[in-house]
């Protein structure tokens, strides 16, 4: 008897998504609105084609401007950017129950590069690349557990 590897295929969940239900920063307890809807946004994994290719473009443009200085770039701010635009381009939607400054959080990619890169919610952002490098909950999320 022999193990099929297919089962294994790490791409095919990251390409379908999961939907991260966001949690509290103070108190650690899952959010929800004032009807109890979840509050959740729709991510791909990091094995997804969209993030691999981002990746690969990340890394090569640093590898090119290396070249040209001599040296790799160690700016925060560039950092902190490409972690955001990552998160952005891997994000397929979020539940329609968030609110921003008084004003309904309507997804876009450019919206959520806004959203994410705003300090004073670095949490989210760091939920999600948490929850992007995570396999299992993929798994989990495709096998309907």
């Amino acid at each position: 008897m022999s193990l099929n590897l297919t089962i294994l295929d790490t791409k095919t969940p990251a390409e379908a998504g999961m939907d991260l239900h966001l949690v509290d920063p103070r108190s650690g307890e899952l959010l929800y609105d004032d009807q109890k809807e979840p509050c959740t946004v729709t991510i791909l994994g990091s094995d997804s084609a969209k993030v691999r290719a981002f990746d690969r473009d990340v890394e090569k443009r640093a590898v090119d401007r290396a070249r040209r200085r001599g040296a790799f770039d160690n700016d925060p701010e560039a950092k902190l950017e490409v972690r955001v635009n990552r998160a952005a381009i891997a994000t397929l939607g979020w539940s329609d129950n968030m609110e921003l400054d008084d004003a309904k959080l309507v997804f876009s990619e450019a919206e959520a590069r806004r959203f994410y890169g705003d300090l004073r919610f670095l949490w989210v952002l760091e939920q999600l690349e948490t929850a992007m490098e995570d396999r299992m909950r993929f798994f989990k999320s495709a096998s309907g557990k």
